[in-house]
């Protein structure tokens, strides 16, 4: 495929959700779209594998509560059939636990249905960049879990992190900023400055909401339902 291609080819997507007028609705974002391609919607969980194994799109979208395979079921399905196709999970709730289990079932992003349509495009563009996005509300309540949460010793990072590392980690989840880590781990905002720039590449993150999922996914920081 030449550059000039590669340059205009299109994000192809498919999407489930068990709401006829929902997926219509959906579908009607994308028509005569120059960016995005909705190759095709499903009904629930399992069309939504049929579609992905004929189609192997670029980006998933999928519906939690669904009657067949469920959003959990399915993302873990594409995520452990397909590695490298993300999904992205949409929900009429933002509710804490929905969240975090699509963020452990392998979900890169969460999006509520009444999301603007520049945010979903963005949070498709984010995916297909092999990024993670979370809109505003998703991303307020995981804030809020690992603030009640606490660091698991018993848990082996992914990585080869040192003791202060992982405690930078545990209080970047609980959203304290440089100074305020610096002050709890006795040393200088620099030198924090200079930790988290190495632990964000260790992590292989570029921002810290992203170093945020990271910690969840792998177990360096526990979580509680708090709903």
């Amino acid at each position: 495929m030449s550059t000039l291609q590669n340059m205009t080819r299109k994000i192809r997507l498919v999407m489930a959700d068990d709401h006829e007028l929902f997926r219509d609705g959906f579908a009607g974002m994308f028509v005569n779209n120059p960016e995005f391609e909705l190759l095709d919607t499903a009904p629930d969980g399992r069309f939504l594998l049929a579609l992905v194994e004929k189609y192997r799109p670029d980006v998933v979208l999928t519906d939690i509560q669904m009657g067949t395979h469920n959003g959990f079921e399915v993302t873990r399905k594409i995520v452990k059939l397909y590695p490298g196709t993300p999904v992205i999970a949409l929900s009429m709730f933002d509710d804490s636990f929905n969240i975090m289990e699509m963020l452990r079932a392998g979900a890169c992003g969460y999006l509520v249905k009444n999301a603007r349509k520049e945010t979903v495009m963005e949070a498709i563009r984010a995916a297909n960049r092999g990024e993670n996005y979370y809109c505003q509300t998703a991303s307020s309540r995981l804030s809020a879990l690992i603030a009640k949460g606490q660091y698991s010793p018993g848990q082996e990072p992914t990585h080869d992190f040192s003791e202060t590392e992982q405690k930078i980690i545990q209080l970047l989840c609980e959203e304290n900023n440089n100074e305020e880590i610096a002050e709890k781990i006795f040393t200088s905002p620099s030198n924090v400055k200079r930790l988290r720039a190495i632990i964000m590449e260790k992590a292989g993150v570029k921002t810290t909401m992203a170093l945020v999922l990271y910690a969840v996914k792998n177990g360096l920081v526990n979580w509680q339902r708090v709903d």
